[in-house]
């Protein structure tokens, strides 16, 4: 099994600083989150490249180089940039197997860690025989997918020569109060995974709306419902027994009025599907 040697462990700082002290207050949705307590030389010019532009990057997503903190002041203005080898992976043994090879799992510093004790968002960068991957662990009470896709589409525009980014994040936070529920830090467990092929996800889609006489239903909402009724099934039924339903849901064009879509956060809440189990699988 290969290995993964860590050739440098740096920190990026934004380039200009003039706003890296600004604090971003968490809202409510970001408490949501917070429950679970050197090889042969070689030409770095890529490393540098990427330290730069990130560096730039930072400038316009500056909460990014800071950390989560314990007291009002206490923060870095710094990301943390690891650069790594992985010797004798090539980038066709990262894409072509069906499962996640678990050399996979080391391009990421924070990889199973609860995010009560990763308060930083390190940046991995693993030389690969023929190619580089680049691995970026953000802390989920901080950002949702929507803004971590923002952030590194705006680093690969800076990267490729741009000094500005196509939508800079909005940052602005309002909130009611300051959020003052405890929070305790749960016990986390392995669970099996399974792997669902493209075309069995398209016959659930397709019978789905088939059923439903529309065209909306997506192949994700089909899987969510194909499981839903598949555990209900298998458990001893209880005809006017309601069950539930949670899922998260972006909130940005939801609220009225609407969030920007470049709103920087994580403005994610749960959805609850409630029905009776009898309805449930005569649907």
């Amino acid at each position: 099994m290969a290995e993964i040697d860590i050739i440098s462990t740096t920190t990026v700082a934004p380039a200009s600083p003039n706003q890296s002290t600004k604090r971003i207050e968490f809202t409510p949705w970001n408490f949501s989150f917070l429950w679970s307590p050197t090889p042969q030389p070689a030409d770095h010019s890529i490393i540098d490249h990427l330290k730069t532009s990130l560096s730039s990057t930072l400038d316009f997503f500056y909460p990014l180089a800071g950390r989560l903190g314990t007291s009002v002041n206490d923060n870095n203005t710094i990301s943390q940039f690891i650069h790594a080898a992985a010797h004798g992976v090539t980038v066709a043994d990262v894409l072509e197997p069906a499962y996640v090879p678990p050399i996979v799992h080391s391009f990421f510093p924070l990889h199973r860690t609860q995010n009560c004790n990763g308060v930083s968002e390190p940046l991995l960068v693993t030389e690969l025989v023929d190619g580089v991957f680049i691995g970026c662990t953000i802390n989920h009470a901080i950002v949702d997918g929507t803004s971590f896709w923002h952030f590194f589409n705006s680093w690969s525009e800076i990267s490729r020569g741009s000094n500005e980014i196509t939508l800079s994040p909005v940052l602005h936070r309002w909130f009611v109060d300051d959020p003052t529920t405890p929070y305790e830090f749960l016990a986390t467990k392995d669970f099996p995974l399974h792997k669902r092929k493209k075309k069995k996800k398209s016959v659930l889609k397709a019978r789905a709306n088939a059923e439903m006489g529309t065209h909306k239903v997506s192949p994700l909402q089909a899987l969510l419902a194909h499981l839903w009724r598949s555990v209900i099934r298998n458990r001893p039924l209880l005809e006017d027994q309601e069950t539930m339903y949670r899922f998260p849901t972006g909130m940005r064009p939801r609220l009225r009025p609407p969030l920007p879509q470049q709103y920087f956060g994580a403005p994610a809440q749960l959805g609850i599907v409630t029905m009776k189990e009898g309805e449930l699988l005569r649907s």
